[in-house]
């Protein structure tokens, strides 16, 4: 399956694809840098590193506008690589991740449509 949208910031990528989820039109596979620390909704300290997630979202295009519809703390996450910094270079080279036919990508989506139902 190829992704309908992508978005490149400078320390994410963003892939859409169309994939029904409980009330979503789509889900949303991002690969991101995170600075880790204290997560006060686990109360465990989060590694610093590049994150892989997967949440169900709708895109509207509005004419030119574009909106992004989610609920908050729907789909999961998971650490694809520690580093102590960020890196443009690293970010390249987990890029594989994003495909759909990744079985981490796979397991997170699995995981999600039991959470939110399919």
């Amino acid at each position: 399956m190829t992704p309908f949208k992508v978005k490149e910031k400078k320390d994410s990528v963003d892939y859409y694809y169309d994939y029904p989820l409980k009330g979503y039109k789509s889900v949303k596979v991002s690969l991101y840098y995170s600075l880790g620390g204290m997560n006060y909704f686990t109360g465990k300290v989060d590694p610093r590193g590049i994150y892989l997630s997967v949440t169900p979202v709708t895109v509207n295009d509005m004419g030119g506008w574009i909106s992004e519809s989610y609920t908050m703390f729907s789909g999961f996450k998971h650490l694809v690589k520690e580093i102590n910094r960020f890196s443009k270079k690293q970010l390249e080279l987990c890029k594989d991740y994003l495909n759909w036919e990744n079985s981490m990508v796979q397991t997170l989506i699995l995981a999600t449509a039991d959470k939110e139902g399919r």
